[in-house]
Parts: C-alpha cells; structure tokens; sequence
C-alpha cells in the first residue's frame, strides 16, 4: 500500500478500492465487511 492511497483514502476520495483498505486495516487485525443494516 502507498503513501498516495493513504492520503486519497483520509481526503475523502468518492470510492474506495476494498481490497486496498483491508489491506492497511489488516495491519491492526481488522477488515471491511457487508454487515445488515439495523433498523430502529
């Protein structure tokens, strides 16, 4: 992963590449996943 995926991703890029993010999260043990929505 490269310092101008991490920026793009914190300046609030309009899409995000998933695998791209698990792959930083996945440094701190976590990932992105599809989770139903709660209603209330």
């Amino acid at each position: 992963v490269g310092l101008r995926f991490v920026r793009d991703l914190e300046q609030g890029k309009k899409t995000l590449r998933l695998d791209k993010v698990n792959d930083v999260l996945a440094l701190f043990g976590k990932e992105v996943g599809v989770i139903d929505k709660t209603r209330e």
